[in-house]
């Protein structure tokens, strides 16, 4: 329209009648032009309208132009929904969101089933609603609002799952017999059988055990934790193994057992690095590096091994004799020891070095082929046993194995008396372990009993070391015998060799 010349007019009016009446469904802008071809808005203000909601446009010059643009806004149209059912677990929160078309929105959510009168929501007035934690079934809907108009949502039913967080356990745990000082591991496994995630707080452990492990647990799914047995002296150990969690049903206890023993062969082998010695009547011989027992083995651990015995097919069920579980075993022949040391392999998962015509040696009495190469236990070769007792390339040359002193390094015929284990006169056996070692770390190899070696001549098996009742030259480190294998004396034992691989 072409405004009048400021001479005549000081202003001129727009008629907004019309317009007004649907002025919230429409968006109105003033735009100015001098030439008709190019146009700017012009801001309104309070001022340029009259009491009849008219707009009063200021005259600038003899060829102003102004035009309104009139825009109608259309009413909010949802274009997606959430699904109509979501269900979560009990405590469990969801967000609820819808996809609207158009402009200037403004959001109320409401609580119940859409267009039944229910309240709406206080505060609830964003795009999208956190529900919180839920612990019964709900539903919602959202109205959703401009100036054209305003539409509602589907409702939306969240659906609260009872909650179960259903704890399961691997089973007792029993650690067998372990050496004082020694430690073994286990592993727990901690399942979840719920339909939750399921929290461990913490796990309490009896004397003895040890472990630790906290954290959430999924649904279906499992963690093992380990467990570690450390005895502090020889005795029993077990309880209950508890576990502080969530679980809203299973168990939470489990037991575990294990049993302390004092020295044992089972956990204590020393490494003897190879090397030349002399042999009496032999000359110069070569030891390759092999393993030996600190202590000779005790009657506890030979009972513990023995236990086996019958299930794997040995025949040595009833064998063996000993003063108390930390003296030396006794009684014990030749064929007993090897079948014993093959029984103590298999036990251990390692390969028997002791078979006869191809198969693990288990019974009878024969002469077993021996392989060297294999892991398993065996009994020293009589060049290796000496080499040990005299300390191996640490060796001092000493007359005994450890000393000059017999009494410092011997339980033999002079100084056995009073032992607790009266075999012979007031003399017998004693605990192992008590005199000095040698300079490998090595006990008994001068007396307590006779040690039985791998060697022979003519039917005869060789032995070293001396005994409890024996005079002092037999328990010198080149003091060697000679025995009937099928022997079982008070005087004689053992202790365990395993040769190193590659």
């Amino acid at each position: 329209m072409k405004k009048p010349s400021l001479a005549a007019v000081a202003a001129t009016t727009i008629y907004l009648s019309t317009l007004a009446s649907n002025a919230q469904t429409n968006r109105l802008t003033l735009e100015h032009s001098n030439d008709l071809h190019e146009w700017e808005s012009v801001a309104l203000t309070p001022e340029m309208l009259d009491e009849d909601g008219n707009i009063l446009v200021p005259g600038h010059g003899p060829a102003d132009y102004y035009r309104l643009r009139v825009e109608v806004l259309e009413p909010p149209a949802i274009d997606d929904h959430p699904p109509e059912t979501t269900q979560i677990h009990e405590g469990g929160s969801v967000t609820l969101s819808v996809d609207v078309a158009g402009e200037g929105l403004a959001y109320q959510w409401f609580l119940g089933e859409s267009g039944d009168g229910s309240q709406p929501i206080e505060g609830a007035t964003a795009a999208s609603l956190d529900t919180g934690e839920l612990f019964e079934d709900a539903s919602y809907w959202v109205r959703v609002m401009n100036v054209a108009g305003s539409t509602d949502s589907a409702t939306f039913a969240v659906l609260v799952a009872e909650t179960s967080r259903i704890i399961a356990l691997s089973g007792d745990l029993d650690f067998g017999s372990i050496a004082v000082g020694e430690s073994e591991m286990r592993m727990l496994t901690i399942s979840n059988e719920g339909n939750s995630p399921l929290a461990v707080r913490s796990i309490s452990y009896p004397e003895g055990f040890s472990g630790g492990w906290s954290g959430s647990i999924e649904p279906e799914e499992s963690r093992e934790v380990t467990v570690t047995f450390s005895p502090a002296a020889p005795q029993s150990y077990g309880g209950d193994l508890s576990i502080r969690s969530s679980a809203t049903g299973g168990a939470n206890t489990m037991l575990v057992s294990g049993e302390g023993m004092g020295p044992s062969i089972d956990h204590d082998m020393v490494t003897v690095e190879g090397g030349t010695m002399a042999m009496i009547l032999l000359g110069p011989r070569t030891v390759e590096t092999f393993q030996i027992g600190r202590y000779e083995v005790t009657w506890g651990v030979w009972k513990e091994v023995r236990e086996a015995a019958e299930s794997l097919g040995y025949d040595i069920g009833d064998v063996g004799r000993g003063c108390a579980d930390d003296h030396p075993v006794r009684n014990v022949n030749w064929y007993d020891v090897v079948k014993w040391c093959n029984l103590k392999s298999e036990l251990k998962g390692l390969t028997p070095v002791y078979t006869v015509g191809g198969n693990v040696y288990r019974s009878g009495q024969s002469s077993p082929e021996q392989n060297l190469s294999a892991n398993g236990y065996r009994l020293p070769l009589e060049e290796e046993w000496k080499f040990a007792a005299s300390g191996g390339n640490q060796s001092q040359g000493y007359t005994y194995s450890g000393s000059d002193t017999i009494g410092d390094v011997a339980w033999y015929g002079g100084n056995s008396d009073g032992a607790a284990c009266n075999l012979s006169n007031g003399r017998g056996t004693w605990p192992v372990g008590q005199k000095n070692a040698n300079e490998l770390g090595l006990y008994d190899m001068s007396g307590n009993v006779w040690e039985w070696c791998w060697d022979s001549s003519g039917s005869s098996r060789r032995i070293r070391g001396g005994s409890w009742n024996q005079p002092s030259n037999s328990s010198t480190v080149v003091s060697r015998s000679l025995i009937d294998p099928n022997g079982r004396w008070h005087i004689g034992g053992f202790r365990l060799a395993r040769s190193i691989g590659d």
